[in-house]
């Protein structure tokens, strides 16, 4: 009996738990990286759509005037900036996309005239609804048509 035992090869239990410990501390660490890498990651992303977000709310565009006009049919919008300049995408006339105007940035706290060629046919008399999209949003008026 004493021969079989003899050459029996174990590890101390000191050992095998300093190995348990190895391994579960790099698992943890692994882990611990991994999620902070993440949360990180998130937060970056989260704080650059709220500047943007923030960039976007500052920009100002209100539609003062807004007339049509049956006999060349063209339609004049007078509108003013706020504190940040305006990139003005694009310009409906009752929904209906005006083409050939391209996109253009305004000055901060400015007044600006746009005259623009009506998509839809102009009747005298009659109401239209102007909307112009532009990066921090739209802005919507009625104005009567001559």
């Amino acid at each position: 009996m004493e021969r079989i035992l003899k050459y029996k090869v174990g590890v101390s239990e000191i050992v095998a738990s300093m190995l348990l410990l190895l391994i579960i501390l790099a698992i943890g660490s692994f882990l611990y990286l991994y999620l902070y890498q993440r949360a990180f990651y998130q937060q970056q992303v989260v704080s650059q759509e709220i500047t943007e977000e923030e960039f976007k709310v500052q920009q100002q565009l209100t539609i003062l005037f807004a007339v049509g006009s049956s006999l060349d049919n063209k339609v004049t919008i007078i509108f003013a900036t706020g504190p940040v300049g305006v990139k003005v995408y694009s310009i409906y006339v009752n929904n209906t996309l005006v083409e050939g105007f391209s996109s253009s940035t305004y000055n901060p706290t400015g007044v600006y005239n746009i005259t623009v060629t009506s998509p839809i046919t102009l009747v005298s008399d009659s109401h239209i609804i102007v909307r112009i999209v532009f990066e921090g949003g739209i802005a919507d008026a009625w104005g009567e048509v001559a």
